[in-house]
């Protein structure tokens, strides 16, 4: 049987607007599931265009100017936005990441078809139902469903406001032409009719900034996501990763030339540090061959010197052998004798005095002088080498 008592206006509505709130928030939560967890762009751009989709739909069949066309629109939408998902988008689109929107849209569903049964009769579901499983079959490759309305069903049955079936009692395409203000005084229709108006009004300016939100959201997407905007991120990705390999090259030079350096200032210290050992051990062999030089000149020397002492001695004596005779001879020859032979001791004795510091200090100083000359050659030597 068809439902044939009268639904109330105010009621119908109060259960339209909140059915249209509760599908719209049952179906974001399940493209917001899928936008935070998918990386494919094709994905991203189906769940921008389709959280307009499902709210500009849902508040249109909300607003309705009849509360009975406006749930009537919201249960078809439900059922037949279910089967696009399930049937076209899940597989040919969604594939393996379908699932938290097809939960979501059966969920949806499922709250559509429980307002329909607390406002419909059994048999008004039934004949709904009925319709639309007709509806697919006339429409097999329709998955654009957000404004599909139930008045097209009525078209599509050619059912009018005059139409025998129309005005069978509970019957549903009776919804359509049901009229809660008949038979009411025009002055108190008309103020019910604004008063009404007004709610609608105020319902779709209360959810408006969400829907213009969902809207620039998918014109930015739509922006970025043309075959430009894609090329020119492509390019800044393209050179930030340039940027970081020259970063990195730059960084390992840094590293090998400084490795390098340190190998080069190692290799450095260590010929300077042979060729000072190489110096030194020349200096030092050419200072021992002047020291054996110097001993050598010094032994002559003394040699020389013993000989000369020795001719010293025996002229010494040969003088006083010869001032013993000249004293035997006279007296005055040997007083002569004497005095000439004091001077020429005397003379001998200054002369041996002279030769020994020439022996004494000349030879040293000799020896020093070479010495410093031999280092002044060896400084200058070293110097041209640096």
């Amino acid at each position: 049987m068809f439902r044939a008592d009268p639904i109330t206006s105010d009621n119908l509505r109060t259960e339209l607007t909140s059915l249209a709130d509760t599908y719209v928030t049952i179906a974001l939560q399940g493209l917001e599931q899928l936008r935070g967890t998918t990386k494919r762009p094709e994905v991203i751009a189906w769940v921008a265009k389709d959280r307009v989709g499902v709210t500009l739909a849902s508040f249109t069949n909300a607003s309705n100017a009849s509360a009975a066309a406006g749930l009537l629109d919201m249960i078809v939408y439900g059922a037949l936005k279910r089967i696009a998902v399930e049937e076209h988008w899940g597989p040919k689109l969604l594939t393996d990441e379908a699932a938290p929107v097809l939960d979501a849209y059966r969920r949806g569903e499922a709250e559509v078809w429980a307002a329909a049964r607390r406002n419909l009769s059994e048999a008004q579901v039934a004949q709904l139902r009925g319709l639309i499983d007709e509806w697919r079959k006339e429409h097999p490759t329709q998955f654009y469903v957000s404004h599909i309305r139930f008045s097209e069903f009525a078209k599509y049955r050619g059912v009018s406001a005059d139409s025998p079936e129309a005005k069978i009692p509970g019957n549903v395409f009776g919804m359509l032409y049901m009229d809660p203000l008949a038979g009411i005084d025009p002055v108190v229709r008309e103020a019910r009719e604004f008063r009404m108006l007004a709610e609608r009004a105020s319902y779709v300016a209360m959810r408006m900034p969400y829907l213009l939100t969902c809207q620039l959201d998918l014109a930015a997407l739509s922006l970025t996501g043309t075959p430009e905007m894609t090329q020119i991120a492509r390019s800044t990705e393209t050179f930030a990763q340039a940027t970081a390999a020259f970063g990195r090259t730059t960084a390992e030079l840094t590293a090998n030339l400084g490795a390098e350096r340190r190998a080069a200032l190692d290799q450095t210290a260590e010929i300077l540090s042979l060729e000072r050992a190489a110096t030194i051990d020349q200096i030092a062999d050419h200072l021992q061959d002047q020291r054996k030089g110097i001993v050598t000149d010094l032994n002559q020397q003394e040699a020389n010197l013993k000989g000369l002492l020795k001719e010293v001695g025996g002229l010494v004596t040969q003088a006083d052998q010869t001032a013993k005779s000249v004293t035997a001879a006279t007296s005055d020859t040997v007083a002569r004798t004497q005095l000439a032979a004091q001077a020429t001791t005397d003379r001998i004795f200054m002369w041996l005095i002279a030769l020994t510091l020439l022996l004494l200090v000349g030879i040293p100083v000799s020896a020093f002088a070479n010495r410093w000359a031999r280092k002044r050659q060896s400084a200058n030597e070293l110097a041209a080498k640096a």
